[in-house]
């Protein structure tokens, strides 16, 4: 199973994604949430694995990711723009700094 929902927002909108922890991202079930992320910059809001006893292993995913309508720059996020690539943030969040 798996429901999303987007809602527009400041600068794009967000996508609030609830999925059973047996469907696969790469999967055919998840394509139509790929297909609105992959070609956007996005940053990961929310995730936790959540008791969900209708669903198969009595657990799903919930999850919150922000869809930029144009590339935030400074805002840690995965970045699509090719010229951006060496100022990926990876995981779309704020990278700790050594200290």
């Amino acid at each position: 199973m798996l429901v999303a929902t987007m809602v527009r927002s400041v600068g794009g909108f967000l996508l609030s994604i609830y999925k059973s922890v047996v469907v696969k991202t790469d999967g055919r079930l998840y394509r139509p949430v790929r297909d609105i992320i992959g070609n956007s910059c996005t940053t990961e809001v929310f995730a936790e694995i959540i008791e969900a006893p209708h669903m198969m292993f009595g657990e799903a995913l919930l999850s919150v990711v922000k869809v930029w309508d144009v590339c935030p720059e400074d805002i840690a996020h995965i970045c699509v723009n090719p010229h951006r690539s060496e100022r990926r943030q990876g995981d779309g969040h704020p990278e700790e700094s050594a200290a």
